[in-house]
């Protein structure tokens, strides 16, 4: 088969609330098939649209995640031979099943879902048992804007915010070595989203844009008073949780020249800046380790605590509970209050 008779899957690739839903969406500008099981907007998340397979992301990545027992909003990935296991043979047939569905009546097809990174070696797996050529978009922005924009939303600690950023995109840049792939940045997008169709097309040989679905996308779809949390450079630099993760900045920075085009992926300057960012973060994978271990311990208790409140012997007790806290409020307040007053006497 020629490449020119190939067909072809799109993945865009990135941490939540960096574009990635902006940028599939720029996919179907060139007919790339994005799929009729779209899960609807969110007037909090993504008032115009998420532009996700439902079937990928809850149906199958989501029973990716549930069968290894893994937290897709973690630091770390599942290691590779689990995700190629025959234990998961049910799945894998079912992902080829719905690919060959997606691309009965399209001879290109595209999917999103930030969690995909941590399972990219099951996906490429079903993909080279059909045929595909895969190819990969990754979603740019300005971290401190995506972890402002990621807290509001989930409530997460900004400096943990940033930790899901930095891995999200550096096991993008790993997973997606030796493939077609390109970087967009999301600011870069609204400024300017014809230049940014120009890149996609060219990267990928789709050719000229749709005129009339550039137009749509360019002057309706985008909406600059959606982009709540811009971050200045100097203000990204300057930032006191920034600072304190060099590794974030260097990142950043990296493949900000990549998506400015600056440098490519193959060129020296690009090789050299990521085997030191690939040194620091091997520093630093045991503090990451060790975090995702923390991470799932609170959310298995944050699970227990919820099923522990909707209980009828909880309901029951809540009363005298709320009695507990308050006595215990009191009693903080108490002894802080005479240890101010001793520590000025």
């Amino acid at each position: 088969m020629s490449e020119a008779q190939q067909k072809r899957v799109f993945v865009v690739l990135g941490m939540a609330r960096t574009g990635t839903s902006a940028i599939s969406r720029a996919l179907k500008v060139f007919g790339i098939h994005l799929g009729d099981a779209l899960t609807t907007g969110n007037a909090d998340w993504n008032p115009t649209g998420f532009w996700e397979d439902k079937d990928i992301v809850y149906g199958l990545n989501g029973k990716l995640f549930s069968r290894l027992d893994f937290a897709p909003y973690g630091l770390l990935t599942i290691p590779d031979a689990d995700q190629t296991d025959s234990a998961l043979d049910d799945i894998h047939h079912s992902a080829a099943a719905i690919l060959r569905k997606r691309l009965q009546s399209a001879n290109c097809f595209g999917f999103k879902d930030p969690s995909t990174i941590k399972v990219l070696p099951f996906w490429r797996k079903v993909f080279t048992e059909l045929k595909l050529r895969d190819d990969y978009v990754i979603a740019l922005r300005n971290p401190l804007a995506a972890a402002r924009s990621y807290q509001k939303l989930t409530g997460c600690e900004l400096e943990l915010c940033l930790l899901l950023w930095c891995a999200h995109l550096l096991q993008a840049v790993e997973g997606t070595a030796g493939s077609r792939r390109l970087v967009v940045s999301y600011d870069l997008l609204l400024q300017n989203p014809r230049h940014q169709l120009q890149r996609i097309g060219a990267a990928f040989d789709l050719g000229d844009a749709d005129a009339r679905e550039e137009q749509d996308y360019a002057e309706k779809f985008l909406d600059q008073k959606l982009n709540r949390f811009q971050v200045s450079h100097d203000a990204f630099s300057a930032h006191e949780a920034v600072c304190a993760a060099s590794l974030c900045k260097d990142l950043y920075e990296s493949l900000l020249k990549v998506a400015r085009d600056e440098w490519s992926f193959e060129s020296t300057a690009f090789i050299e800046r990521w085997q030191s960012i690939k040194k620091e973060y091997e520093k630093l994978y045991p503090l990451y380790c060790y975090l995702d271990h923390v991470l799932k311990q609170r959310r298995s208790l944050k699970r227990a605590l919820r099923d522990a409140h909707k209980s009828w012997l909880w309901k029951l007790l809540s009363p005298l509970h709320r009695i507990d806290s308050y006595w215990r409020e009191r009693r903080r307040k108490l002894r802080m209050h005479k240890r101010l007053a001793k520590a000025y006497e």
